[in-house]
């Protein structure tokens, strides 16, 4: 191999290889290599590091760039991952003015900062997102254009069913959901600029709408029985076996009311029950005849109820029936307790009619015997 030094051209030599470089020392496979616009450097044969004619420094896989008296740091590609290897203190990666941008402690935490400023950090339960001063601390996951936004949420290791739930944006609403049943199912829905919405195995319950809230057709409202809370307007509570009405305030009243807008019924504060009465709410009005003959074949009964096992008088629904159908109802039996045989109700309101009319009938018989009896006297 020549060797040409010009005063001019400066130090000439002949390409070599990385097993034959251009210029080595006294071991023949390690050295200098030069080829068409690059050097390279090799050592026992093996190319080590490459400048090409761009000026890009190539260093092969595993090969690494160390710093420090002791290879503290090192920088290498292992042929599938990158990698900075730090054996001694923490590693920093700072920005041109020297502030702190990444922040990797020895057995502890990463920390990420934002102006010199801690925002970020790993823990041994979890990370952090603190914002030093200043305001709100904000997190936030953007979705690409016209796609959703999800944040899932694992416990137990994840590795069941019902351990998993997410957070989902969507383009409208915003999402609560749960993958109990091996597919993701709504538990809430939160409506952009409307209601809530909650879910049951992914079947709409109730919701929050413009002037209040609704519960969707075939389900209920269930009150469990617990301890009095205390005296509050408009408060509805099951306590001790009762269900409890309290009104907006202690001179108020309930009122029944149809969705037409009429009232058919109120509870007075002081306990009055009343009945809607209008003249203007009915139709074929007449006065009732023979009410003292309808009367006579109605029997008052005492008996005991059987659920309370309470003492009371009144009359049997199917007795009446016979003598005044009308005002004998079979109100709807939602569980079908009494198919055959519905469960009967009566008006004991409407008797007032019959009850006035028959004593104005028995008080003109009166007056009539009265006269009579006045004339015999006269005589």
């Amino acid at each position: 191999m020549t060797i040409t030094i010009d005063g001019t051209t400066g130090i000439a030599s002949v390409d070599g290889s990385a097993g034959s470089p251009s210029v080595r020392g006294s071991d023949a496979n390690s050295g200098i290599v030069y080829s068409a616009d690059t050097v390279a450097i090799s050592t026992g044969g093996t190319e080590r590091l490459e400048v090409d004619s761009s000026g890009n420094i190539d260093i092969p896989d595993n090969g690494k760039i160390r710093f420090g008296g002791s290879a503290d740091l090192s920088i290498y590609h292992t042929g599938s991952n990158a990698r900075i290897d730090n054996g001694t203190g923490d590693l920093y990666i700072n920005a041109a003015s020297g502030e702190t941008g990444v922040g990797v402690y020895a057995n502890a935490q990463v920390e990420l900062y934002y102006n010199n400023a801690k925002v970020f950090e790993t823990l041994e339960y979890g990370a952090r997102v603190k914002r030093p001063s200043g305001g709100s601390t904000d997190f936030e996951i953007i979705g690409c254009e016209g796609q959703e936004a999800m944040l899932h949420m694992y416990a137990d290791d994840g590795d069941d069913n019902d351990d998993k739930f997410r957070l989902r944006a969507g383009t409208d609403n915003f999402y609560i959901e749960n993958y109990a049943d091996g597919a993701w199912e709504t538990n809430i829905e939160c409506e952009g600029g409307d209601g809530v919405k909650l879910y049951q195995n992914n079947s709409l319950r109730c919701q929050v709408i413009g002037n209040g809230f609704k519960i969707e057709a075939n389900h209920h409202l269930e009150l469990p029985s617990g301890n009095w809370t205390g005296e509050h307007s408009g408060k509805i509570q099951s306590h001790g076996g009762g269900i409890y009405f309290q009104a907006g305030s202690n001179s108020g009243y309930w009122d029944f009311r149809l969705p037409s807008g009429n009232n058919v019924a109120n509870i007075s504060s002081a306990g009055a029950y009343t009945q809607t009465s209008d003249r203007r709410l009915k139709k074929d009005i007449a006065t009732i005849p023979n009410a003292v003959d309808t009367i006579k074949q109605l029997t008052g009964r005492s008996f005991t109820w059987i659920n309370g096992d309470k003492k009371s008088f009144g009359i049997i629904a199917q007795e009446v029936q016979s003598v005044l159908p009308d005002i004998v109802d079979t109100p709807p039996d939602p569980a079908n307790k009494y198919p055959d045989d519905p469960m009967r109700s009566v008006d004991y309101n409407a008797l007032t009619g019959h009850f006035i009319e028959a004593i104005k009938e028995l008080s003109a018989e009166v007056e009539t015997l009265k006269a009579k009896v006045a004339a015999l006297e006269a005589v």
